[in-house]
C-alpha cells in the first residue's frame, strides 16, 4: 500500500501468491493503519521504516515499511510504502520444506490453545523466547515466542523432531543389554565346563573311590 504523509491510502492492492491472482485487500486497512501509527513512524531516521509482525483479522501478518523518497533516496519522505504478508498454513508449510521439519503456530492470546502450547507459554517470555519440550518418546518440540512490533508477545511458533539422538541411543543400550546377556551365557558356558572338568568330576571319583574303600573294609587302600 502506498501510504500518504496524512497517513491515508492512496493505492493498495492484494496479491493471492498460490493462486496467482489479484484479489481484494482487507476492508478494515486503513482502520489498521489508523490503529497503529508506530506503522508511519521513523524510528531511527527520516529515511528509515520499521518492520516486524502485527496481528489483523486474528491471523499473523509480515509487515515492513519505507519511506518514499526521491531518486537519489533522500528525503524528506513523501508518503510511506507498506508490505505485508499473510502467515498462513501454506506460509507455515513453505517454511517447514525449508528447515525439513514441520512448523506449527499459534497466537498467545488464542482462546483455546493446545496444550503443549500453553504448556510452553508458561515458561517463555519475550526476554526469553526459547524453549523445549518432549512430546512423547520419540518426538522432541522446540518452541520460539515472537514479540510483535510493539514488543509484546505475537505469535508462538514451533518445530517438532523426532529425537533421532535419543533413539539411537536406546538402541545403543539394547545391543549393549543383549551383548551382555550374550556374553553372561558365554562364560557362564565355559565357567561350568571348567567346573564339571577342574572340580565337580574329580570330587565325583574321590567319593566313589572312598565309597568303595568303605564297602571293601580295606582301610589301607589309597585314592588314585
Amino acid at each position: 500500500a502506498f501510504i500518504g504523509e496524512d497517513g491515508q491510502i492512496i493505492f493498495s492492492q492484494a496479491f493471492d501468491l498460490a493462486g496467482g491472482q489479484v484479489i481484494p485487500e482487507p476492508a478494515n486497512l486503513q482502520a489498521f493503519i489508523d490503529a497503529n501509527p508506530l506503522l508511519l513512524s521513523r524510528p531511527v531516521s527520516a529515511t528509515d521504516g520499521v518492520n516486524g509482525l502485527l496481528v489483523i483479522d486474528n491471523t499473523p501478518m509480515l509487515i515492513a515499511t519505507s519511506p518514499i523518497l526521491d531518486n537519489e533516496a533522500e528525503g524528506p519522505p513523501h508518503g510511506t510504502l507498506l508490505w505485508a504478508r499473510y502467515l498462513t498454513e501454506p506460509a507455515l508449510a513453505a517454511l517447514s520444506d525449508f528447515i525439513q521439519a514441520p512448523v506449527t503456530a499459534a497466537l498467545p492470546n488464542a482462546p483455546a490453545l493446545p496444550d503443549d502450547f500453553a504448556g510452553a507459554l508458561r515458561s517463555l517470555t519475550v526476554v526469553s523466547p526459547v524453549g523445549t519440550r518432549l512430546l512423547d518418546e520419540t518426538t522432541i518440540a522446540g518452541y520460539g515466542l515472537v514479540p510483535n512490533l510493539y514488543g509484546q508477545p505475537g505469535l508462538l511458533l514451533r518445530v517438532a523432531l523426532l529425537r533421532d539422538i535419543y533413539q539411537h541411543g536406546q538402541l545403543s543400550v539394547s545391543w549393549f543389554t543383549l551383548s551382555l546377556v550374550a556374553a553372561g551365557l558365554i562364560f557362564g558356558a565355559v565357567f561350568l565346563a571348567l567346573l564339571e572338568r577342574l572340580i565337580l568330576s574329580p570330587l565325583a571319583r574321590m567319593v566313589r573311590a572312598v565309597k568303595g574303600i568303605g564297602a571293601s573294609d580295606d582301610f589301607t587302600a589309597r585314592l588314585d
